[in-house]
Order: structure tokens, then sequence, then C-alpha cells
């Protein structure tokens, strides 16, 4: 039996990106999917169908998780399609480069809005089905060295949101550990959209400041998720792991 078999997922932002290889890590598993996109029907059906196609089982869900409303409707129709709910895997989130002098409020907001707003209002429309599971799973994405300083320049806003994630999770975590459920954060490095796989990512070359000598792909972000979902992984809550080839090392 896969080890995911007849556990229902939900991946936010799977349309796509990290988000994508991760809905289709976790069907390959044996996990029920639900693929969620908020503009990329196309592309959210195309991955259904093609799990479907490998004999898992998933469906496309769209929503805009940056209103309650939005987040909710999404919780509701994927309960209401497969009857319960044991993963949340929180992936939307957007990426801002500009210097803090020539960020705008409206700009600052949307950081927000994207990467923790959106975790928000998703596990707390969640958070009755997860109890009910009993071994609930939450894994909220941040970015490599978003528990520190980052060590780049013009990235304050999106390092401000990402480290809300952190804080945000880990007081999560202590929370709902009575319930039954897990809340951890994976931080991905330099991961390429055109890496799906590691030897996608090999064939790129080598990286600067990465000591495994390659940038990081979905497969790689993919089974860090497997692993912190999976029902035996009860005992791991409140971490942060990073994805990112020794990177900050």
């Amino acid at each position: 039996m896969a080890e995911l078999s007849g556990r229902v997922a939900i991946v936010t932002g799977s349309s796509r990106g990290m988000g994508r290889g991760t809905a289709a890590h976790l069907a390959k598993l044996g996990a029920n999917v639900a693929v969620c996109y908020v503009r990329s029907k196309d592309l959210a059906e195309e991955l259904s169908e093609e799990i479907r196609g490998a004999g898992g089982n998933a469906q496309a869900f769209g929503a805009d998780l940056t209103t309650e409303d939005g987040a909710q409707g999404l919780i509701d129709s994927v309960v209401a399609h497969y009857g319960h709910l044991d993963t949340l895997v929180c992936n939307v989130g957007g990426f801002l480069r500009k210097p803090f002098d020539e960020t705008t409020t409206d700009e600052w907001r949307e950081q927000f809005a994207q990467n923790t707003d959106t975790m928000f209002f998703c596990i707390r429309a969640a958070l009755p089905h997860l109890r009910a599971s009993k071994s609930g799973r939450i894994v909220n994405f941040a970015a490599s060295g978003a528990d520190q300083a980052a060590r780049q320049t013009n990235f304050a806003a999106y390092a401000a949101a990402k480290s809300a994630v952190v804080g945000f999770s880990r007081a999560l975590a202590r929370e709902l550990a009575p319930d039954g459920i897990t809340v951890n954060v994976i931080a991905p490095g330099i991961v390429s959209d055109n890496a799906p796989t590691r030897d996608a990512a090999r064939a790129i070359g080598a990286v600067k400041h990465t000591p495994v000598g390659r940038v990081g792909s979905f497969e790689d972000v993919a089974e860090a998720v497997a692993f912190l979902v999976r029902p035996e992984a009860d005992y791991i809550t409140g971490a942060l792991l990073e994805i990112a080839g020794g990177w900050r090392i």
C-alpha cells in the first residue's frame, strides 16, 4: 500500500512550479490531491489529468486565497468532493525584489497578502477537518534565510513576510500539537523552474555558493514535503527544513 493511501491533501499554488511538483509527488505516494489554482486553470486541469492517467486521484480547484471567502470556499469544495482532509500544504506566495525606499505601501501589503494571509485563511478554514483527521499535517513554505537576516539586499518586504511564516508556524505548532496536528516549514533555496527532477537540476550545472554543486529541483522540494506529511512523522513539529544544498553554510 502506498504510504499516503487514503489521505487527502491540498497543495495551494499547485498549477505550476514547486507546488505542481509537490502535488504530483504526493499523488504518486497514494494521496488524493486537490490541485489548486487562481488563474492557470488549464495547467491545473492538465496536471490532474496526468495524475489520474497514472492511476492516481486528483481534482483541480480554483480559488483566490488572498480572501477569507476564497479560502473557505476551497476547503469546503475539497471536503465536499473527498469527504475529509488530512494535509494542507501552503505554497502560495509572492516575490518582490526592490530597494526598501522604493517599496510602496501597496507592494508591502501585497507581499503579506500573498505569503501570509493566504496561509492564515487556509489554515483557519481547514482546522476543523484537520482536527477530525487526528493526524493532520500542515506544511508552510518560507524561503532559505527566513529564520535570520537575509544575506541579500533589496528583499525587505519579501523577507519580512517569509519570516512571519516561520514565527507563525512555530507558534501554531505548539498550539495544535495536542490535537495531533503538526505544523512545519520548508525553506527552499535556489530552485530552478527548469528543473522538475534532480537529473534536470544537475544538467543545469554548478551554482556559486551552493556546496552540492547544483540548483534545487521541484523533486527535492516535493520529497521534503512528503517526509513531513507522513502519518509516521508525528514527532516532528515546529521544525524548519531548509532545502538549499548547503547554500547558507
